[in-house]
């Protein structure tokens, strides 16, 4: 072996028998070394394979499953019109049982078609302000000067003022299905702020304010802001309606009011829920074959459907809207089951077995629904037609006198307050004493001395009484009719005894002779003189005391003092 080399690397030990082998990995036993060829004795016997230890038991925790998710509950689309919203059948019920006398025929509002149309109508509408006026004069029934130009303010303050009672409103904050608030309601008097924040049209009139608008708190805010009403969709106003309901039925005293009259409100055991006692209670007029229930809450064709009223989503949609779909209606009503339906019922039940039972029920279910079905088509064409036609006549009725009133109204303004003819008093004048130009119409004395006068009753500027020419002329000062009665009988008695008796005929200086009778040309309503002197004795000659006129004018208004002889021959005192 060369030195230069490195030494070879030892043999391999060769493992005793007294070395226990190393353990053999878990896979498997690796096979034994082979023994070295100097090695004489036998090779040890393999290893024991090491024992497997049982396994222990592993114990399993199941985590707790969740239930199981509840079906999603059918949520109701939201209605394209104020007709198949719930609420305007609400409204219109309770304007019907409160506001009946007060709101129904006036304000163009006749069926509930008048209030779906003025929900929907753009800008401002007739209807919802007459309808907003009778609601808001139920809180503040003292207002005066409530009309269509100060609804807006008092819009407003009734807002403001129902915001802070103590019950809930859609205007609170409150989760979906929690009948708590939030947050406490802003009822105190420190919460002003808070609950004119809740105010729906405060709300729109911070969002959309103009530039020409004055503030919420400067003198014409609150009509400004009352008058967002009108810029509201029908979603809005139905809102706003609906509230104004529930506020009026927990707190206006006169709701209240109308509540304890007719449910007889005191003892528990004497309320009255009979509805046919009392008119505010509202029950259906039955219930169809697929348990539809149907409702009439006025004398109109408007009949309403609806599901269980008891259950939280229940619609209320129209049914009939005219007199034609009523009557649809009632047909359909009283059309027969069918007999296929029957046959197939009748069949099972023959047949026997489990579904005997069920299509027996069927059949009774059926039969009982079509009888309810017949009793409301005899209802509706036997008591609620008739008071349909009966309540049209009555709106027309009350429409014509409207019409009647508008043109009562219209045609005031071109008259005069005042009822009596305009005129200037007369200025009478007596024997002679008047102008220059009189002196035809002068005093006249008969040849006996007996003074008869005839003078004209004229004016200051020489326009000529026309009281002696017709009735229908004299438009002088009005005189009592009672009186003039009265005197016309004195004088008619004093007449007759100068006639009987001359010698009481009282004297008179004599007079000038009196010129021909002339008549006043170009002036209208002269009267005619008498000519000639009347002669003593004369039987169509009457005479009075304190001088008199005796005029040949029959008439038959007398004036005051005045008396009418025989012959139509009228003598007249003068004072």
């Amino acid at each position: 072996m060369d030195p230069s080399l490195p030494p070879p690397p030892p043999p391999p030990m060769v493992p005793s028998a007294s070395i226990p082998p190393p353990p053999p990995p878990t896979e498997a036993p690796p096979p034994p070394p082979p023994a070295p060829v100097e090695a004489l004795a036998p090779p040890p016997p393999p290893p024991a394979a090491p024992k497997e230890e049982e396994p222990k038991p592993v114990e399993v925790v199941v985590a707790p499953q969740a239930a199981p998710a509840p079906a999603p509950k059918q949520v109701l689309p939201e209605p394209d019109c104020a007709a198949n919203d719930w609420q305007t059948g609400f409204c219109w019920a309770f304007i019907v049982k409160f506001h009946h006398a007060s709101l129904i025929g006036r304000g163009g509002i006749s069926n509930v078609l008048d209030l779906e149309n003025g929900l929907h109508t753009e800008g401002h509408s007739e209807v919802l302000s007459t309808i907003l006026q009778r609601f808001v004069l139920a809180f503040k029934p003292l207002i005066k000067d409530m009309k269509d130009k100060t609804l807006p303010k008092h819009l407003v303050r009734t807002i403001d003022t129902c915001l802070g009672f103590t019950s809930m409103s859609v205007y609170h904050d409150c989760p979906a299905g929690v009948f708590a608030p939030a947050i406490p309601l802003p009822t105190g008097e420190k919460d002003e702020a808070d609950r004119k924040a809740l105010n729906p049209l405060r709300k729109m009139f911070q969002a959309n304010r103009r530039d020409d608008e004055p503030s919420e708190g400067s003198h014409g805010g609150e009509d400004a802001v009352g008058s967002r009403i009108w810029e509201m969709d029908w979603r809005e106003r139905l809102k706003l309606l609906r509230q104004l309901v529930d506020w009026q039925l927990a707190h206006s005293e006169s709701i209240r009011q109308i509540i304890q009259d007719n449910y007889k409100m005191g003892h528990q055991k004497q309320t009255d829920f009979n509805s046919k006692t009392n008119p505010l209670i509202v029950q259906p007029i039955g219930q169809d074959r697929k348990k539809k229930r149907y409702w009439a809450f006025d004398d109109s064709p408007r009949i309403y459907t609806s599901t269980n009223p008891y259950k939280k989503q229940c619609p209320l949609t129209p049914a009939t809207s005219t007199k034609d779909e009523l009557l649809h209606l009632i047909e359909e009503f009283r059309q027969p089951i069918s007999p296929t339906f029957i046959a197939t019922q009748e069949a099972t039940i023959a047949a026997g077995g489990p579904a005997a039972k069920k299509a027996k029920s069927a059949k009774n279910l059926e039969e009982k629904g079509k009888a309810v079905e017949v009793e409301m088509a005899r209802w509706l064409e036997e008591e609620h037609l008739p008071l349909i036609e009966k309540e049209e006549a009555r709106l027309d009725r009350a429409r014509k006198k409207q019409e009647q009133m508008a043109i009562a109204i219209a045609q005031a303004d071109v008259r005069t307050s005042r009822t009596r003819r305009s005129t200037r008093k007369p200025d009478y004048v007596n024997g002679g004493t008047g102008n220059g130009d009189d002196d035809d119409d002068g005093n006249a004395s008969d040849s006996s001395g007996y003074y008869s006068s005839s003078s004209n009753r004229n004016t200051s500027k020489g326009r000529t009484s026309t009281r002696a020419a017709s009735p229908e002329e004299w438009r002088g000062e009005r005189r009592s009719t009672r009186v003039s009665l009265s005197n016309n009988k004195m004088a008619m008695d004093e007449a007759a005894a100068a006639e009987q008796d001359p010698s009481t005929m009282i004297p008179f200086p004599p007079s000038p002779e009196p010129e021909p009778a002339s008549t006043n040309a170009g002036e209208e309503g002269a009267v005619e003189k008498m000519e000639g002197i009347v002669e003593k004795g004369d039987s169509a000659a009457s005479l009075a005391q304190g001088g008199s006129e005796i005029k040949e004018e029959g008439m038959s208004e007398v004036g005051f003092g005045g008396a009418v002889g025989e012959n139509g021959v009228k003598v007249e005192m003068s004072s």
